[in-house]
């Protein structure tokens, strides 16, 4: 697929077409994830390794696969990554210093922190992630002025790029973020879905009791997730469709 000539067109139409399932039920699930999410992490001092522990995982987050992967060293961590996140999430101080403060362990990056800034600060603050920045550059939508800069002023300059296109596209951070998704997905489907296959977790924290209907998937990779027999691409299992082992994107 060729890159579009009007980026920010070319997201309207995405947002307004809804053709990838997936990402229509994580736009769907951002009023109810945020609220949950943002309750939670607006008492940061407070926090403990469970609820941090649950918002890695998709099932819980409504919206970030991999952070799973992390949740290991980061509740190993888990004093540090709650003092961190308490200096992140100090209003009182320029966001790029406080992101150039944070030290160990280097597994909290901004993958899992702007998530972070996000449901605490939903119309401040967007998501940089490898599918965010993916897409920004794709679209000829990365700014500049985040090249060679610390990680804390290219946040800055991405944050700023990404509120400008969100009110460009007349929607909001979260389904922005949503949007990018479907970005990566359209131009390079076998990237996304064959690359995702390979690094599929073949265990994931058990937070509940899964639902009976994974004992009917074939070929399941986790407690709470499924391969899609169509697109191989580990899905949770609340993405699965009523056909036994296709997800509800293929559908």
């Amino acid at each position: 697929m060729t890159t579009p000539s009007d980026p920010i067109a070319y997201l309207r139409r995405l947002k307004a077409a809804g053709n990838h399932n997936d990402v229509v039920q994580m736009i769907r699930d951002r009023d109810t994830a945020i609220a949950e999410w943002g309750s939670v992490f607006s008492r940061p001092d407070r926090l403990t390794e469970e609820e941090f522990a649950a918002f890695l995982l998709f099932e819980h987050n409504r919206h970030w696969w991999g952070l799973q992967r992390r949740t290991e060293i980061l509740t190993r961590w888990f004093d540090s990554v709650r003092s961190m996140i308490v200096d992140l999430l100090d209003e009182a101080r320029r966001i790029e210093a406080r992101i150039d403060s944070l030290g160990e362990p280097r597994e909290f990056d901004h993958e899992v922190w702007s998530p972070i800034l996000l449901v605490t600060h939903p119309e401040t603050y967007g998501v940089w992630n490898s599918i965010s920045e993916s897409a920004m550059r794709r679209l000829g939508l990365w700014p500049d002025e985040a090249e060679g800069t610390s990680t804390g002023v290219t946040y800055r300059h991405v944050n700023e790029t990404l509120l400008l296109v969100s009110d460009d596209v007349r929607t909001d951070l979260w389904t922005l973020d949503a949007l990018w998704w479907a970005v990566e997905k359209e131009h390079d489907p076998t990237r996304h879905f064959v690359a995702r296959r390979k690094v599929a977790p073949t265990r994931t924290t058990r937070t509940a009791t899964p639902r009976a209907r994974t004992a009917t998937k074939p070929r399941p990779s986790g407690e709470d997730t499924f391969v899609c027999q169509s697109c191989w691409t580990t899905k949770p299992v609340r993405l699965g469709s009523d056909t036994a082992g296709i997800c509800i994107d293929c559908a």
